[in-house]
């Protein structure tokens, strides 16, 4: 879909919209590149074709997704932002809420901040099926941490990454079935972001580029296995590095 919005942007719609319908003839089962489609439709104030591309995100979502989106943390469930953008452009349309836009969450302020969602899981809230966490691996904190101070406040790789360690167990023993890493280097954010006008400090282009990171399948499941390689890129099988039981 990366590509697809450049094409727009270069004026070569014909070969943006050809994108497209590869993606129709592909039909991959993740609801991420409908999703994508979606936006980018949206963006262009296609609104009609953009809740088509919605409304086939949403029928690749399980029953037990769209039922999580009732919970307190449903907010930070993937289909969120797919069933909040399916309402969007329905209201654009000047159609009326149906029942999916009215279960569609309003995150808070700050809701996708991980002390808030452990403080939320510590006063019983209903934990999500899933988080999905954008990381910097081993090798890339120094570089984004050099590049955006602001962003990445350490460039010691040793303590981000126990730190993320810690808190994905503190999220599995809240509840938390299933914590998808979605690694980010420091080329591929600035790339996307040059791409897509954003701005990499930007919260909501990171999470753009989380979701095509996603839809590409560069994705790594938590925890690994102990004797596979770790998740945060060390090459150390994973028993030897984050998954030691006591890290200091």
């Amino acid at each position: 879909m990366q590509l697809a919005d450049v094409l727009y942007e270069l004026d070569r719609a014909d070969e943006a919209e050809a994108q497209l319908v590869a993606l129709r003839t592909e039909r991959p089962a993740s609801p991420a590149p409908y999703h994508m489609a979606g936006e980018l439709m949206e963006e262009r104030e296609a609104y009609q074709e953009a809740l088509t591309w919605f409304n086939m995100a949403v029928s690749r979502v399980s029953d037990e997704e769209l039922a999580e989106l009732r919970s307190e943390l449903g907010f930070l469930s993937h289909v969120a932002g797919i069933v909040q953008g399916r309402r969007r452009v329905r209201e654009a349309l000047g159609l009326p809420p149906d029942e999916l836009d009215e279960s569609a969450p309003v995150p808070d302020a700050g809701a996708f901040d991980g002390e808030d969602l452990a403080e939320r899981l510590a006063d019983g809230a209903r934990p999500p099926r899933q988080v999905r966490v954008l990381f910097w691996p081993r090798d890339e904190v120094p570089l984004a941490h050099q590049r955006w101070p602001v962003l990445v406040e350490h460039g010691e790789a040793d303590s981000v990454t126990i730190d993320r360690e810690i808190a994905n167990r503190e999220l599995s023993e809240a509840g938390v079935a299933q914590i998808v890493m979605v690694p980010l280097t420091v080329a591929r954010l600035i790339e996307f972001a040059a791409n897509t006008g954003g701005d990499p400090e930007d919260e909501d282009t990171r999470r753009d580029c989380m979701d095509e990171i996603i839809a590409e399948g560069g994705v790594i499941a938590w925890p690994p296995g102990r004797n596979e390689p770790c998740w945060c890129g060390s090459r150390v099988k994973y028993k030897k590095c984050c998954g030691r039981p006591n890290l200091a």
